[in-house]
């Protein structure tokens, strides 16, 4: 089976969740001994397009001014036709899996793929994602109805539409009216050699320069308004009036609220019970996430799945989430003690301290704990079950002429 894969980020070291499902997807069909190509977009001026193979997958990846509406789509118009026909080669395409609309769109346009048996992977709603990173915009302008027109194109011409979540099969349908026998959920999977628990723990919270004493929570995101971090410095302030010390903060993760955040730490006196760390490299991930006593969630909208839950439980970590999308789905299912009650401020300050005070002070219920987090991740979340159904989805898209390898 030939696949092409058309993602928004690039399969080789991803930086988000969507992403990490994309690398997981393409280099986990290749190795089960699919060829695999990768279309992928990067930001900034049109360059020279960069080939290289990630682990079996042979990724091209084009670049076009996203701060440009008109040049951007110029220059994905000149340059997918070729790059499409260059991976291609002699050998046409079995199928394809989508991971976002615009590469798609532009080929489909082209006549490209139009008889191309498709996978759409819907991460979330493209549209409202666009409405919630512009405070104050509802998406329905024309940018917000051009990119839920690009998304409602490429959805329905599907054979199968793929979510993470029952949350986000429900908003395709609601959005897309895409039918139950159309839509495929499949949670995403944690790589578990990757995200293990650590052999000792306090040494790499000291390698950190985690303070010592402290109960460590630990947050990764990228810093966007949906994600609630603004919440979750005010339920910091809270936690450090009420008992200075106890409890320290890492924010990682880059995007546009860096500046606010670091603001807002200094008006909230936090500079001692937060760091924003900025970007937190992969190497280095599954350290943060192992060291961290929880890991918390605080997204306030758009959850579609959120990977790094089961990466953290992968670790041993417990994970203390908002009531909002995929996380209500992953954690209700494990233990309802890890919900807030709900995504504001007051509920995760009281979540914390409660998690605190009921589980993390009593050792031993502890210790279960984390044993029980890596457990419910290697039975419900993992990486090769991922990969295994998306290959079962693309035997059934094909007709199965390809059989099983």
């Amino acid at each position: 089976m030939k696949v092409l894969f058309i993602t928004d980020g690039e399969i080789e070291n991803p930086a988000s969740g969507s992403e990490q499902v994309a690398f997981q997807q393409a280099t986990g069909l290749a190795a089960r001994g699919a060829e695999v190509c990768a279309l992928s977009r990067r930001g900034g001026a049109a360059e020279p397009a960069l080939r290289r193979t990630v682990e079996g997958v042979r990724e091209m990846v084009l670049s076009a001014p996203v701060s440009d509406p008109g040049r951007f789509f110029l220059s994905l118009f000149r340059q997918l036709p070729g790059a499409f026909t260059e991976l291609q080669g002699d050998r046409p395409f079995s199928a394809a899996v989508v991971h976002q609309p615009v590469g798609y769109c532009v080929l489909a346009t082209l006549g490209r793929m139009r008889k191309l048996p498709l996978l759409y992977v819907f991460h979330s709603p493209w549209q409202e994602e666009y409405a919630e990173k512009r405070a104050g915009s509802d998406g329905k302008n024309a940018a917000g109805r051009a990119r839920a027109g690009m998304e409602g194109f490429a959805v329905r011409r599907a054979a199968k539409v793929v979510t993470l979540s029952r949350y986000m099969a429900d908003k395709v349908t609601g959005l897309h009216g895409v039918p139950e026998k159309r839509i495929v959920i499949n949670p995403g999977g944690a790589d578990h050699k990757r995200f293990a628990p650590l052999t000792d723990r306090e040494a790499v919270k000291a390698r950190l320069n985690l303070p010592p004493g402290a109960v460590h929570l630990v947050t990764v995101r990228n810093l966007e308004p949906r994600m609630g971090l603004f919440n979750l410095l005010s339920a910091m302030a809270v936690l450090n009036a009420e008992s200075p010390g106890l409890f320290h903060l890492t924010i990682g993760g880059s995007g546009p609220l860096r500046e606010g955040l670091l603001s807002r730490v200094r008006e909230l006196n936090l500079a001692g019970a937060v760091t924003v760390a900025g970007f937190i490299p992969a190497g280095l991930l599954a350290d943060y996430l192992g060291a961290a006593d929880f890991f918390v969630l605080p997204t306030e909208k758009l959850e579609g799945f959120g990977l790094v839950t089961p990466e953290a439980m992968a670790c041993g970590t417990p994970v203390l989430g908002t009531p909002v999308g995929g996380t209500r789905e992953i954690l209700s299912s494990f233990d309802g003690r890890l919900l807030f009650r709900d995504a504001g401020s007051a509920a995760m300050a009281a979540g914390i301290k409660q998690a605190a005070d009921r589980i993390f002070f009593d050792r031993e219920a502890y210790a279960a704990l984390r044993s029980r987090c890596r457990e419910h991740v290697e039975k419900n979340y993992s990486w090769p079950r991922h990969v295994s159904t998306l290959w079962q989805e693309l035997l059934t898209a094909t007709g199965n002429r390809h059989g099983s390898r």
